[in-house]
């Protein structure tokens, strides 16, 4: 997971180019400015604002995001402890080719999606619209959901 943000991350800082401004890339010149700050890294930090994440598809602009969001709370929580030792060049580089797999996007992206399921935070389907494709898993079983560990498995049993 620490490779999710490559190398390097470039900073674009808004105010350098524009001055004053309301923070919101609105103006066309302000996104090609930001286009160029990104070029071929997977994200760009956005200085008083946040990032702009990028991927090939949802589902590894997804994971870079969640990873990217993870990955800072674990390098604040070791800074705090100390000293960090960085990934290698090469570590950050081979982690982000995995990383970036269909499989391993593909694997996260059910992981999530399943979790947002089970809690009730998924969007409410439109009516009349085509079904939301399931996770490989679910769709190969007819079986129940698995209730949580010790809810629900007692009620649906037969008293002796």
């Amino acid at each position: 997971m620490g490779a999710a943000g490559g190398e390097t991350l470039p900073f674009w800082n808004q105010r350098d180019e524009f001055g004053d401004t309301n923070l919101l890339v609105v103006k066309p010149e302000e996104g090609r400015s930001l286009a160029r700050a990104l070029g071929s890294h997977g994200a760009v930090l956005m200085n008083h604002h946040g990032a702009s994440v990028v991927g090939r598809d949802l589902r590894e602009l997804v994971s870079r995001s969640i990873f990217m969001c993870q990955n800072a709370d674990y390098q604040l929580r070791a800074h705090l402890l100390g000293k960090v030792a960085t990934l290698t060049a090469g570590e950050t580089k081979l982690a982000g080719v995995l990383n970036a797999m269909p499989n391993v996007t593909n694997r996260t992206w059910e992981y999530w999606t399943l979790r947002l399921a089970r809690t009730g935070g998924l969007p409410p389907r439109a009516t009349g619209s085509k079904a939301r494709p399931q996770a490989a898993s679910k769709a190969r079983t007819s079986s129940p959901r698995t209730p949580a560990r010790g809810q629900g498995l007692r009620k649906n049993r037969r008293r002796r």
